[in-house]
């Protein structure tokens, strides 16, 4: 029974952090592709400490210009989701792998969207507040090619990190792994203390 409570407490706190990562680093994206595309920006909330996630980047900028601050939204945490998978090592240690599963899942997740609104948005206004329906009306591009684009993107994505794991049971299996891994380093932090108490024991003697 602890054990599956620690197990359940260990994916929630990962799962808050990758929450947190990814808004931060969405919101981060259209503010840095707006400053490069001239804007100033005004207003940046990437979700802590207040809840809220909103950027404001005003300035004078092409349709091309405002397309682009719609997708990098989408498109900065996507880049280093994917220059992660390429930097770290196929077999790591299993709070590693953890992360590595539910980061691949958070961010490929954010890729439907781009499929899904575009089909809505094909012969209608669609939604006008989402960065998917935003970018349409910006760039004016075929909402059938944009979604075919966003499913090949979504299936490279998925193939990338299929090649940058030892395998997909091993991943699946990281979070029993994970506790072990925390047990063994548990048990040798607890010995390192008995031997540092046994040495101070032996000097005082």
């Amino acid at each position: 029974m602890l054990l599956q409570i620690r197990r359940s407490l260990l994916i929630v706190l990962l799962v808050l952090l990758i929450a947190f990562l990814y808004t931060f680093l969405h919101e981060a994206g259209h503010a840095v592709a707006g400053i490069l595309c001239g804007g100033t920006l005004h207003e940046f909330e990437g979700g802590f400490p207040s809840p809220t996630a909103h950027t404001l980047v005003l300035g004078r900028f092409s349709p091309v210009q405002r397309s682009l601050i719609q997708l990098a939204g989408t498109a900065f945490p996507l880049l280093l989701w994917a220059a992660f998978l390429l930097a770290a090592p196929r077999r790591v240690n299993p709070l590693l792998a953890t992360f590595r599963t539910l980061t691949t899942t958070a961010v490929l997740a954010t890729l439907l969207p781009w499929i899904t609104t575009p089909l809505q948005h094909a012969g209608s206004d669609g939604p006008a507040t989402s960065d998917v329906a935003q970018f349409l009306n910006a760039s004016a591009s075929s909402p059938w090619l944009l979604a075919a684009s966003s499913a090949a993107v979504l299936v490279a994505g998925v193939v990338l990190f299929l090649r940058r794991i030892e395998g997909l049971p091993q991943e699946l299996m990281a979070l029993t792994a994970c506790e072990e891994f925390f047990s063994a380093a548990s048990r040798r932090h607890q010995a390192l203390i008995a031997s540092h108490k046994e040495s101070a024991r032996l000097c005082s003697a």
